[in-house]
């Protein structure tokens, strides 16, 4: 699940069935969307908060006083990330179609592809591939959007609220923060579920822990 974490995967893992292009526009709009959502989500009741406190501890006011907002910039942020990361590849899919092979070859050593089946494995690539053209598309034309009204409300929200620009990148690093603790989290929880279903021998568990790594 580390693996899944935006700056190790584009530093550490090159797949052969992913383009870097489109990974890099997936990292740059990934905190893009960070910074524009904590702008959007930040509410007014914050902005009134943060004028009327008279503490001496502002910086730690302002984390705790807009928490709320960074827990759902980085929600929000999670979705949409899912949502484009399955308009840039077809792996799986791909993927699936080899070890589909490759596990008749395990239960009998004899098994030879037939000409046939590598005709259907072909033509099944091309329609994935065909497929992947239209959603990468998609893809650039939603980002090329998302990344315009972004920048857009962003260049507002500094204009109209000057005073707020720390605490809104406060929120913003907050928010990165969190989704860095949700993968940790999440790999230890999968880690402990995946030894337990090799310990118990369990087929179920293993495939929700297989399945869940897969669209994560």
């Amino acid at each position: 699940m580390i693996s899944k974490e935006n700056i190790l995967n584009l530093i550490f893992f090159n797949p052969p069935l992913e383009l870097k292009p489109l990974r890099i526009c997936l990292f740059i709009f990934t905190y893009a969307c960070d910074l524009a959502l904590n702008a959007l989500f930040y509410l007014a009741d914050n902005i009134s908060d943060k004028y009327h406190y008279s503490g001496t501890h502002s910086l730690l006011f302002s984390f705790i006083n807009n928490l709320a907002v960074s827990f759902v910039s980085a929600m929000a942020t999670f979705i949409l990330l899912f949502l484009f990361q399955n308009l840039t590849h077809s792996s799986n899919k791909i993927e699936k179609l080899f070890r589909e092979q490759d596990d008749l070859l395990k239960h009998d050593k004899k098994y030879i592809v037939k000409e046939e089946t590598k005709m259907e494995i072909k033509n099944k690539i091309k329609n994935i591939m065909n497929c992947l053209k239209i959603k990468i598309i998609f893809f650039i034309v939603f980002e090329l959007l998302f990344m315009l009204f972004f920048f857009y409300y962003a260049i507002i929200f500094c204009h109209v609220y000057e005073s707020t620009q720390i605490s809104w990148i406060i929120d913003s690093v907050t928010s990165f923060g969190m989704s860095i603790i949700y993968l940790i989290v999440l790999s230890i929880i999968s880690c402990i579920l995946y030894k337990l279903s090799i310990y118990f021998k369990s087929k179920v568990l293993y495939r929700i822990i297989m399945f869940s790594y897969s669209s994560s």
